[in-house]
């Protein structure tokens, strides 16, 4: 579920990139219809996500060739960040591709220094709280073993943050594929 303090961050953005829904701000009985603020919603993240609206916290992002886990990880590039991580491209000491997911939440901490470093005294238990949760989410992840679900190879913490290592797969996201095709995502009837 998004926080009330998440809405008004995305909004803000939204609002910026001229979204009409946003253009209010979201409270309990705003007379907005829940179908009509979750497609605002998705469309303010997929903005947000997708670096289409300026956001004030960019530079955050580790920069290429930045070694991870001792250098087992090397990042090749910034892939995306949302609104609890970022994401990179990274090879592995074997020169295999992997996806590796930082956990950042943007409203909460900075990068100082290579560390990421909670915003405030009043935010530190949050971002922590966060973060376990970030650890034992990837642990549960790569305990899965499906076709359609990306493996994730490993878990640590550095950099007072948390990574998951995952196989990297190349094609559409979902998001994607909503906006583009949703009739893909559809079973023919026939």
């Amino acid at each position: 579920a998004i926080l009330n303090h998440d809405l008004n961050t995305i909004c803000q953005h939204a609002r910026a990139a001229g979204d009409p829904v946003c253009q209010s701000q979201f409270r309990s009985g705003s007379g907005i219809a829940p179908e009509e603020l979750n497609r605002s919603v998705m469309k303010a993240a997929r903005l947000f996500d997708n670096g289409t609206v300026d956001r004030p916290d960019k530079g955050d992002e580790l920069p290429s060739g930045s070694s991870l886990l001792r250098g087992q990880y090397l990042i090749e590039e910034y892939l995306v960040r949302g609104g609890f991580g970022i994401t990179y491209l990274a090879r592995d000491s074997l020169d295999r591709r992997y996806v590796i997911k930082e956990c950042f939440p943007g409203a909460l901490c900075c990068r100082v220094k290579g560390d990421i470093q909670p915003l405030s005294a009043e935010v530190a238990d949050k971002y922590l709280s966060i973060r376990r949760h970030f650890v034992r989410e990837a642990r549960r992840l790569a305990k899965l073993d499906h076709p359609n679900i990306v493996k994730v190879h490993q878990v640590f913490e550095e950099n007072n943050s948390a990574y998951m290592a995952m196989e990297a797969v190349n094609g559409e996201d979902l998001l994607s594929i909503i906006d583009t095709a949703p009739a893909r995502l559809t079973p023919s009837v026939g």
